[in-house]
């Protein structure tokens, strides 16, 4: 087998794992609903314009039987500063900080900017804080299997998926 065909085989290899990714998540009506939610809140953010004090600085956890989603966020910046998967080990939850522990996968700049968008399962839907003519670049990270699947745009007007991209809720 040449470099060409390997190259080939690896496309599609990828092409039919984001495939089976999506049609996962299609059948879903919904994204899992966290078992908990809390937010901490680090008081206000720089990017508050001369007299405003809506900003903050918080972090966003989100409890799921097999791991917990952290998101810290600098309201005001485009993204989140990083996002973070972090395992439940022996059944004991984690804290809810911003420091990082063992075993955590963080996605970050400029490896990755966006949001958490959600969970299905084991995978974790991430999008990018934006996108271009009415789609929306995101990714799929796998936990079981630590697999991250880079996505392409996906069209919020035609996109099976559009429940997927709404937020978690926070409260």
């Amino acid at each position: 087998m040449n470099l060409s065909d390997l190259r080939r085989l690896v496309s599609i290899l990828l092409l039919g794992l984001s495939v089976i990714a999506f049609a996962s998540a299609a059948l879903a009506d919904s994204l899992d609903v966290p078992l908990q939610k809390k937010v901490v809140d680090f008081g206000l953010s720089e990017n508050n314009l001369p007299g405003r004090q809506s900003l903050r600085v918080k972090l966003y956890c989100f409890f799921y039987p097999n791991f917990m989603i952290k998101e810290y966020d600098n309201e005001g910046e485009k993204g989140a500063e990083w996002v973070a998967i972090v395992p439940i080990q022996k059944g004991t939850a984690p804290s809810c900080a911003r420091t990082h522990a063992s075993g955590e996968r963080i996605f970050k700049w400029p490896e990755w900017t966006g949001y958490f968008k959600g969970v299905k399962g084991n995978l974790v839907f991430l999008n990018d804080p934006d996108g271009t003519d009415g789609a929306i670049p995101f990714t799929i990270y796998d936990f079981r299997t630590a697999t991250r699947f880079l996505g392409t745009p996906l069209t919020t007007q035609a996109c099976p998926l559009k429940n997927l991209l709404v937020r978690p809720s926070t409260t």
